[in-house]
């Protein structure tokens, strides 16, 4: 009926997203895992830059810290994530106006889930 279905909104230029973000996408349902048969969603919190690096850091992977330009989305602890299949896919942030807003787009990870590799 289409009650549900609108359009996503487009944010300003450089606006600033925090909170949760919401990854839908038809990926791997784990590293090297099955795909899926229903369209998957997972709920992923906005990571600052300065701690999405030191993450990376920490993890040992210095070469493939994030770019400027680039927005993160994970848990420290890993566990839930986007994975192989879902580059391209929208990750979608809510703001205070009830509207969802394309905040990002799924682009790279290293593996799936993992700890401290948002």
């Amino acid at each position: 009926d289409g009650v549900h279905i609108s359009p996503i909104c487009i944010p300003e230029t450089y606006h600033r997203f925090k909170g949760l973000g919401i990854v839908t996408g038809w990926g791997r349902l784990a590293e090297n895992g099955a795909i899926p048969h229903i369209l998957q969603k997972v709920s992923l919190p906005i990571i600052n830059k300065y701690r999405c690096r030191r993450w990376f850091l920490i993890s040992g992977y210095k070469t493939q810290i994030p770019r400027e330009c680039q927005l993160c989305s994970g848990r420290e602890e890993g566990g839930l994530d986007s994975c192989q299949g879902d580059s391209g896919g929208p990750l979608m942030c809510k703001r205070s106006d009830g509207r969802y807003y394309l905040c990002g787009i799924v682009s790279w990870g290293i593996g799936c889930a993992r700890p401290l590799l948002p």
